[in-house]
């Protein structure tokens, strides 16, 4: 099984890393959300499915073609006998209303099949951006752990180098050679996580084969400012779920009033010309027109159901905006907490990890600092930056929330690093 998953990551790291020298990759995340747009065919699909509404909205309010009849056949007044035939034209008229308001439903769920594009858009911006800081986190994590694997190399072999070594020393080989076997697992765990975010993001951005990714993502720096009253007055009125659920509401109203309207009786004018021959030739031309008679169906039950969707979904929209509300307090507190961790662990604090972890190494080999404690700082040093990259993804994470809660479409604009707000 092990060897079975070494042979796994093996093929996924080079699938990553057998990069053509001429391949050009997205630069920013805003070229990755842009090439991540143009390419989706989910977003295609949703925008199709606008103008399949449109163009049933307009065949709604269409007219009802016309019906023409024709009758033949033979008369008999004896003795004589002679043809009959019979030529009709009916135009059915809707009530008036009934085509509008089936053609408003249309229209409102042509809206809502807007408001899904809208809302596909801005989850694939933010599923780009989040892949991307999930990308680059993993890939500073591989060097981190590329680093550990060489010192502790350097420590073994300084080992190897003692002829006649004592009992500790001894100890302390097989606990180094233990701690590498150790770091070649957590390297290839690694490795995997690292080859899901590539695919994932290459899924939606669509790189070249075998590319590896170029793009820089900014540092968040945990100083994010926020007006929470004016955010929750924003995502009261631009929230997607809050928007369909009042379409809903106008599209079950439109129901309704159609409903009611069915009780009216539609109509048909004909008209019709006739001609006989027996012992004589007869003529004959008018008018008329039809009327159902609302005898056996009033669309009572059509009208309470239609009067109970409409009850459903306005308290579902009511418990839609009190929903919102309490989420909205949650990730505030989530990413007020995400933003203080952020900021106890800058990005200086990488490079300093590493700094000291080179000087532990070098003093030991000096034999001025023992094993026990390059070890212990060595453990320390890799907990603390795991949390400063996981910090960054969890920021990331809870603002990308909380945008779109407040359907924000410009997402981009917060992680530009030319003029972002980190």
């Amino acid at each position: 099984m092990r060897r079975f998953f070494s042979f796994f990551v093996f093929i996924l790291i080079i699938n990553i890393s057998n990069v053509p020298a001429n391949a050009e990759s997205p630069k920013t995340i805003s070229e990755l959300i842009e090439r991540a747009l143009k390419r989706s065919d989910f977003i295609a699909s949703l925008k199709i499915r606008i103008d399949v509404k449109m163009f049933a909205a307009a065949q709604a309010r269409a007219w009802q073609n016309p019906i023409v009849g024709l009758l033949a056949g033979q008369k008999r007044v004896f003795p004589a006998q002679g043809p009959l035939y019979e030529v009709s034209v009916t135009q059915p008229f809707i009530f008036p209303g009934k085509q509008n308001l089936h053609g408003e439903i249309l229209d409102i769920e042509s809206e809502l099949n807007k408001i899904r594009a809208t809302e596909g858009e801005v989850a694939l911006t933010h599923d780009v951006i989040r892949l991307a800081y999930a990308y680059r986190m993993n890939a500073n994590k591989k060097k981190f752990s590329k680093n550990r694997q060489k010192r502790f190399q350097l420590i073994q072999s300084y080992l190897k180098g003692n002829l006649f070594p004592s009992p500790e020393k001894q100890a302390e080989r097989h606990i180094v050679e233990a701690r590498l076997t150790n770091l070649a697992t957590e390297a290839l765990q690694i490795e995997v996580s690292l080859a899901r975010a590539y695919e994932q993001l290459n899924l939606y951005v669509g790189l070249d084969a075998g590319a590896s990714p170029t793009f820089e993502v900014p540092w968040l720096q945990g100083t994010i400012k926020i007006d929470k009253k004016e955010w929750l007055k924003t995502v009261t009125t631009k929230n997607f779920d809050l928007a369909k659920g009042q379409l809903s509401v106008r599209a079950s109203l439109k129901e309704k009033e159609l409903a009611e309207k069915k009780t009216l009786p539609d109509m048909g004018l004909s008209a019709f010309y006739r001609e006989e021959k027996g012992n004589e030739s007869e003529r004959a031309a008018g008018l008329g027109i039809s009327l159902p008679l609302p005898l056996f169906n009033q669309n009572g039950d059509g009208i309470q159901s239609a009067e109970k969707q409409l009850e459903a979904e306005e308290q579902l929209l009511r418990f839609s905006k009190r929903q919102l509300e309490s989420q909205l307090k949650i990730l505030n507190q989530e990413f007020d907490i995400a933003q203080q961790s952020v900021r106890h662990y800058p990005k200086a604090t990488l490079e300093s990890l590493e700094q000291k972890l080179r000087q532990a190494e070098s003093e030991f080999r000096k034999g001025r600092v023992s094993l026990l404690t390059f070890l212990e700082l060595d453990t320390e040093a890799a907990e603390t930056n795991s949390r400063v990259l996981d910090a960054q993804s969890t920021l990331v994470d809870k603002f990308l929330s909380l945008l779109f809660l407040k359907g924000e479409r410009n997402a981009a604009t917060y992680f530009n690093s030319n003029g972002g707000i980190f």
